[in-house]
């Protein structure tokens, strides 16, 4: 692993998505999809036309990780429900 590695798993990095939820970094990669997904926008969830039918969607995010996904979809979806999973138990850590 890398030193950064162990200082981040040390002392994780807190940074707050755009609704003020709060994800905890413990890798470089963590780092680097947070950094996809809410700053570089990588994932623009606005492309998807609303659901006016209906006004609380339920997403299911299969293979979750640390679950950086999910944050991103209650930031565009704050009204919805969201079930993250992660099936692998070496992912947990």
């Amino acid at each position: 692993a890398h030193a950064r590695d162990v200082l981040m798993r040390m002392s994780p990095l807190h940074l707050r998505t755009r609704t003020g939820m709060v994800a905890s970094l413990r890798t470089r990669t963590d780092l680097r999809v947070y950094e996809r997904m809410f700053v570089e926008s990588m994932y623009p969830l606005s492309m998807f036309p609303p659901m006016p039918w209906n006004s609380s969607p339920v997403v299911f995010d299969i293979g979750a990780h640390t679950g950086l996904f999910a944050l991103h979809v209650m930031d565009y979806l704050p009204q919805g429900h969201v079930h993250a999973f992660e099936p692998h138990p070496d992912h947990l850590k």
